[in-house]
């Protein structure tokens, strides 16, 4: 659950692997193996958010 995706993956992403609730699946990633989606913990939620406005300030205008 530590390798997550980069800056651009949905706030609500799957906890495993980034990608949205709706079209999931099953996935597979190296961490978790195939799984479910999964509802990201608040944690996860708020630093995905941190992690996207940073990266939209530091794009160029």
């Amino acid at each position: 659950m530590n390798a997550e995706p980069s800056p651009a993956v949905d706030p609500g992403g799957c906890a495993h692997c980034g990608l949205p609730e709706r079209g999931h699946a099953r996935q597979w990633t190296e961490q978790a193996g195939w799984h479910a989606w999964v509802h990201p913990s608040p944690e996860q939620t708020h630093r995905r958010l941190r992690e996207r406005r940073a990266a939209r300030s530091d794009a160029p205008a």
